[in-house]
């Protein structure tokens, strides 16, 4: 089920325009192993071997299309990947990994999918935070100019920003910070490069092996208790 909160709007400031807006994350995700578990059930002529062969097959099969810079349709989505950057000649080559020049994944819907899904997906809305409660909007990774990109792929010593609101954190108090979140092993980030109330930045630290983690901020809005807040996308430490 999808979980919908209304929170503070701190992107609009013009006078007389909605002050607030609505933010979504889902109540779980699915893991590979529900997902063939779904599909045998479905249909029962599949075996969960069959199922896990099949799936391993599409996403090998995807992989390598899109790896020969081919797009992919697929009944659900189109994928595929495109190159995004800046030069300051028109002779200048792509170079991906320097400066602002990378590759990044597309994935859009087609419309009757997405008509047919949102005629019955589930939701409900929860109680808003208490207004001094953390609150993550985004995240991006920081090149090498300074510049924001929303490709969330570290490697050890790179900078993780976080904007959002009352994300201020106390650093000498053990409890509060930001903390990357990968099964029952977080990683507690000890390097801040900039703490603020609406943006934190913090390094990458050497002890977080490579992997996909949540991102977990966590503040202390009251003189007794403290407040953990996680971001809904998840980040791509490598080596």
């Amino acid at each position: 089920m999808l979980k919908i909160k209304t929170i503070t709007n701190h992107l609009q400031d013009v006078e007389n325009k909605n002050k607030f807006c609505f933010r979504s994350n889902p109540e779980q995700f699915v893991t590979e192993e529900e997902i063939i578990q779904d599909m045998t059930q479905y249909n029962s002529t599949l075996t969960d071997t069959d199922a896990a062969a099949a799936l391993m097959t599409l996403t090998s099969v995807i992989k390598r299309n899109l790896e020969q810079g081919n797009g992919v349709d697929l009944p659900f989505c189109r994928i595929t990947i495109a190159a995004q950057g800046t030069c300051s000649d028109i002779n200048q080559s792509f170079r991906p990994g320097t400066g602002d020049n990378t590759f990044k994944l597309r994935m859009t819907a087609p419309k009757s999918f997405m008509d047919d899904m949102l005629k019955n997906i589930t939701y409900k809305q929860v109680q808003p935070d208490l207004l001094t409660n953390p609150s993550i909007i985004s995240l991006y990774s920081i090149g090498t100019t300074g510049n924001l990109l929303p490709e969330l792929v570290f490697t050890a010593g790179s900078i993780l920003r976080i904007s959002g609101s009352f994300l201020t954190v106390d650093v000498t108090d053990a409890q509060q910070g930001v903390t990357l979140l990968q099964g029952t092993t977080p990683v507690k980030i000890t390097r801040y490069h900039r703490i603020g109330t609406n943006v934190l930045e913090c390094y990458i630290p050497e002890e977080a092996s490579p992997g996909i983690y949540q991102v977990s901020v966590t503040t202390k809005p009251g003189a007794n208790r403290y407040k953990t807040e996680i971001a809904d996308t998840t980040i791509e430490v490598t080596a």
